[in-house]
């Protein structure tokens, strides 16, 4: 990921003597990783890949995405790629969509996304190591979670995948602890 490695960490390898360099990365989306602040961390906030391309190297669009359903594509296609981008047969196909987008009783139970506003949820912040969590987020996650299990992955009797994704530590064991004291054969 070239658009997210910083300048520096870019040159390690190029010190070695190479004839021909590509970087592959998304400069439109992710910046160079850095973690130290203040103004060491703003001078290596760029990546080569982002240099190159200010100084007038040219780019080439991988312009077909073959991960994300079309209705989660549509926003990044807009908003970064100026209608560029477009979506692969293969994520269009009716294939492609779970059995939960499908079916319901109408409609089905989720779309492509969702948002959800968990009405007075707080986060609470662990004294230790500062990381975050939300007992109610958990819990409606949970309950999401159980519906989905009764309506699908019992009833289809068939290998599902669930992922969970939390930037937080404290959040990530509060779930594990929801999911392992829930009883359900995942």
């Amino acid at each position: 990921e070239a658009a997210q490695a910083t300048e520096l960490a870019t040159l390690i390898p190029l010190q070695y003597g190479c004839e021909r360099c590509v970087l592959a990365g998304d400069p439109q989306q992710l910046p160079a990783t850095v973690f130290s602040r203040g103004d060491a961390g703003v001078a290596l906030a760029r990546s080569l890949m982002e240099r190159l391309l200010q100084a007038g190297w040219t780019g080439h669009l991988l312009d077909t995405q073959y991960r994300m359903h079309p209705a989660i594509a549509t926003f990044p296609t807009r908003w970064f790629y100026q209608n560029q981008l477009k979506n692969d047969d293969c994520v269009r196909s009716e294939l492609y969509r779970p059995a939960f987008h499908r079916t319901g009783p109408p409609p089905p139970l989720l779309g492509p996304y969702c948002f959800v506003d968990i009405a007075e949820a707080t986060e609470e912040r662990d004294a230790t190591t500062a990381s975050l969590s939300n007992p109610k987020e958990a819990a409606f996650a949970m309950q999401l979670v159980e519906i989905l299990y009764e309506r699908y992955w019992k009833a289809y009797d068939r290998v599902w995948h669930l992922g969970i994704l939390t930037p937080y530590r404290a959040q990530m064991r509060l779930l594990q602890q929801a999911l392992d004291q829930s009883g359900l054969i995942l």
